[in-house]
């Protein structure tokens, strides 16, 4: 496998050298020509396949499912600015009227 330096490719992908990173065109090129000619050992492609069995969709959805619900959850709970302004007023406004 080679990819463009993308964060998410080059953690953890590169850094276990389950990847080749290649930074300019050149580079690619290189790689590319590297993995079809060399192509990857068998003991990389164990290594890969048992790395690749940690990875779910099913758990990233769940995980990411989880924090937008938190984060609804926050929100609900929070008064908006506009919520906290117009009591503020209407406060401020029942105190300037005698109320």
């Amino acid at each position: 496998m080679v990819s463009t330096p993308i964060r998410d490719v080059v953690r953890p992908y590169g850094d276990l050298g389950l990847a080749r990173i290649a930074k300019n065109p050149t580079d690619f090129i290189s790689a590319l020509e590297q993995s079809m000619t060399h192509g990857f050992s068998m003991k990389w492609r164990e290594r890969a396949d048992g790395f690749l069995r940690t990875l779910s969709w099913d758990d990233t959805w769940d995980s990411m499912s989880r924090l937008i619900d938190e984060a609804l959850t926050f929100k609900t709970r929070r008064p908006s600015v506009k919520a906290v302004r117009d009591s503020s007023m209407a406060q401020a406004a029942g105190r300037s009227i005698g109320v």
